[in-house]
């Protein structure tokens, strides 16, 4: 039985509880988060012990899903390789490219995977279907995310890129089997000094391009994928919904949730982490993806300080990272 420590009680946190508990050969052994009722509440609904130290709880489990918030991310994944410890980190793997660095190193001198990134994309069957699909066109020359967001409060454009559009950032990376290269960015300003809508334009290493659209002011929570290939596009498929007639129209719910829609997504994402836990084998996206593309990041922010393009300065990539399928 895999003895799972779950740090942080949040709609992710909850989340991935609650799969640990319907899984097959694990059991969630720790809830830690410092808001003592709602955590719990978690825990004796899952039947584990609670802890408001999260250090603590990795001193007594098998494995650690670190969804607290970000900025506490790297202390708990670096504890976590420390004690030798699988660990599922939500995104992003941290919040300065510093600390991201120091969890690669980390790692590497552990001499074993054993960090999974939480870039659930990957276990998404649309954007599978997609990957499935690019395989017999050739290079890719165009990569188009689109990313529609219904905001619930106004956002910087750090937040925007750290919170949301990383997750379009490694999915360009991984679709396209390339780094990207360089980053300009241009925003649309929302109300309070916020951003509404970004556009991030992208150079990859093998000489495509891509573009990264997002709105956090949208009329529905909607992710979409399309690309140019050399043999070939691909478009990711919508998701099935009713079509409604009533009224003279014909209609079609969006739904402004972004959890709901990936709800099996998580299922798959902890059902792969928890195999990979079993056999010591990790797999999925890797601290190096988190690194990536926090470096991305950090050059579409200085992008859109400067209104220049900025490069993404990325050290070789370490030979534990390499030929993975993330």
């Amino acid at each position: 039985m895999i003895r799972v420590a779950v740090i942080g009680v949040g709609g992710m946190g909850a989340c991935h509880a609650r799969n640990i508990a319907e899984s097959a050969g694990a059991a969630v052994a720790w809830v830690a988060d410092p808001a003592t009722d709602v955590a719990r509440a978690l825990a004796s609904e899952v039947g584990a012990s609670w802890t408001a130290d999260g250090h603590e709880a990795l001193a007594d489990c098998d494995a650690v899903v670190v969804a607290c918030p970000d900025r506490f991310h790297a202390e708990f994944v670096l504890d976590a390789i420390d004690r030798r410890l699988p660990v599922l980190c939500e995104k992003p793997l941290t919040v300065e490219l510093d600390d991201a660095r120091r969890v690669v190193d980390a790692e590497s001198a552990a001499g074993r995977r054993l960090v999974q990134l939480g870039f659930m994309r990957v276990y998404d069957e649309r954007h599978e279907q997609v990957r499935d699909a690019l395989g017999p066109l050739g290079p890719v020359h165009h990569l188009r995310c689109v990313h529609r967001n219904t905001a619930g409060a106004p956002r910087t454009v750090e937040q925007l890129l750290v919170e949301s559009v990383i997750h379009d950032i490694h999915t360009v990376r991984w679709l396209s089997g390339d780094e990207i290269v360089d980053v300009v960015t241009s925003v649309v300003p929302g109300p309070q000094s916020s951003a509404r809508f970004l556009l991030l334009t992208c150079r990859l290493a093998g000489g495509g391009v891509a573009t990264i659209e997002f709105d956090d002011g949208a009329a529905g929570y909607e992710v979409s994928v399309e690309v140019s290939a050399e043999h070939g596009n691909v478009v990711s498929s919508d998701p099935h919904r009713a079509v409604v007639r009533a009224d003279g129209r014909i209609s079609s719910e969006i739904g402004d949730d972004w959890f709901a829609p990936f709800l099996d997504t998580y299922r798959r994402e902890m059902r792969v982490w928890l195999d990979s836990v079993a056999s010591a084998s990790a797999t999925g996206p890797t601290a190096w993806d988190g690194f990536a593309a926090q470096a991305v990041v950090g050059a579409a922010v200085a992008s859109h300080h400067s209104g220049a393009v900025e490069a993404v300065d990325l050290p070789p990539q370490p030979d534990l990272h390499r030929n993975e399928d993330a």
